[in-house]
């Protein structure tokens, strides 16, 4: 979790990193298909289960990096 919220502390908005009591949201234990914890969910839409090696997630989230479904894209201003 502390990658993550590096990753998204350095990103100026376009990374947002939350940590959640999964026993408390158990409706997100099943959106997600949470089976271990930590577990990282990319855009809302693909999960990686951890705990991983930091330069595995840094190269899963360049892999997989993009808009979520319903995002309009960044404005150049935001830049």
């Amino acid at each position: 979790m502390r990658l993550a919220h590096e990753i998204a502390l350095e990103s100026r908005g376009r990374v947002t990193a939350i940590a959640v009591d999964l026993l408390r949201h158990p409706d997100l234990v099943q959106q997600f298909g949470v089976n271990t914890v930590p577990y990282f969910v990319l855009n809302e839409r693909i999960g990686l289960p951890g705990p991983v090696a930091e330069l595995h997630l840094l190269q899963w989230l360049a892999h997989h990096a993009g808009p979520p479904a319903s995002a309009s894209p960044p404005s150049p201003d935001s830049w």
